[in-house]
Order: C-alpha cells, then sequence, then structure tokens
C-alpha cells in the first residue's frame, strides 16, 4: 500500500497493531519512494515512506526489518531521456528490482507459543 502522512493522515490502526518499522528503526526515516537514492527514478525528488509493515503479533515477536532491493541489478542499464537546461538528453541508467525499495520482515515463534 502506499501511504503519506501527510496527505492521507495517521494510518488508522487498530488497538493491538503497529507500524514496525517504527518500532523497530525509530530513529530512520523509511523512505522506501527515494529520487535521490533510487537511481531508477528521475525527476520529482520525491523521497517518502509509502511502504508500511503492519502487525498485530500473539504467537510470535518482531527480529528485525530491513530495506531490501536498494542495489542495482549488476550488468543491467537502462537508456532513458532526462532534460538538462531544457534539453533532451539520453543517459544511461542503473535498473534496481523496482521504482520502491522492498521491506523484509523477520519474526520468531515466542518459546511459549
Amino acid at each position: 500500500m502506499n501511504w503519506v502522512d501527510e496527505l492521507d493522515g495517521a494510518v488508522p490502526l487498530p488497538t493491538g497493531w503497529h507500524d514496525v518499522w517504527l518500532m523497530l528503526r525509530p530513529n530512520e526515516e523509511g523512505l522506501t519512494f527515494d529520487c535521490k537514492q533510487n537511481p531508477l527514478l528521475t525527476g520529482s525528488g520525491l523521497r517518502k515512506r509509502l511502504d508500511r509493515f503492519f502487525c498485530h503479533l500473539q504467537d510470535f515477536s518482531l527480529e528485525s526489518i530491513e530495506m531490501v532491493g536498494t542495489q542495482a541489478i549488476p550488468g543491467v542499464m537502462f537508456e532513458t531521456e532526462v532534460k538538462v537546461k531544457g534539453e533532451s538528453k539520453k543517459v544511461q541508467l542503473p535498473v534496481l528490482p523496482s521504482d520502491h525499495f522492498g521491506l523484509l520482515l523477520k519474526i520468531a515463534q515466542n518459546r511459549e507459543s
């Protein structure tokens, strides 16, 4: 899901549900759509935490969450046109798995379960 706090407001999570990124990495922005970090993206400069992982765990606990798909696929490039000072130029850019970075969540079963 794409969620923009500034436009959509606070995520209306029911009691007991949590935004995993905020729980495990509260001091990191978690920008999954980032025109500055993802060379696949050009133009807008948009930098947002669009992708979220929500959970309500009873028999499991959170271990870690990390961003994946942040590196270019080795040896794969694409050609596109960009405007530089009003002129179109063809440039070669690296290819990443997606225009969004992915989230990988690891959970562990509670021992008493």
